[in-house]
């Protein structure tokens, strides 16, 4: 509580009345965006799928790319993970292992946390090289190797 003893002129009274008029102003319009950011969506949880999508064996990356999506549409249609949507999006490494690399690493910077894929065993070693170091989640449905 303030206590104010003396005389406040009414010309002094305008710069201080201004004041407050100012704060009730940027204090409202701060609860407001507040409520109005409360009330969006929550924010889709992104994971990114990885795989030969083209190519002479592309048709194992296309099968498990659309078990995913499916199982995906599922969990969505459900409700989500604690309200939260499963977003996919796919990256093409057309079975080369460079491209590979280089795709996750892409995938890294944009800041994707899960991965999923890729599929072929021939991308172990630039996977684990792409992925070292990464605060990232990557499940493969069929890739392994003793690198």
């Amino acid at each position: 509580m303030i206590y104010w003893r003396g005389t406040i002129k009414r010309k002094e009274m305008k710069p201080i009345i201004l004041l407050i008029k100012k704060m009730s102003f940027f204090t409202l319009l701060a609860l407001s965006l507040l409520l109005i950011q409360s009330c969006s969506e929550p924010e889709p949880i992104k994971i990114a799928f990885i795989g030969a999508l083209s190519g002479k064996h592309s048709e194992v990356a296309v099968s498990i790319r659309n078990a995913a999506m499916l199982q995906f549409h599922q969990i969505n249609q459900a409700g989500g993970i604690n309200g939260r949507a499963l977003q996919l999006t796919q990256f093409d490494n057309r079975g080369d292992s460079g491209l590979c690399h280089t795709e996750l690493l892409n995938i890294s910077q944009q800041g994707y946390k899960f991965v999923i894929g890729p599929v072929f065993s021939q991308m172990a070693e630039a996977t684990v090289k792409a992925m070292e170091g990464k605060d990232m989640l990557l499940i493969t449905p069929s890739m392994s190797t003793e690198y």
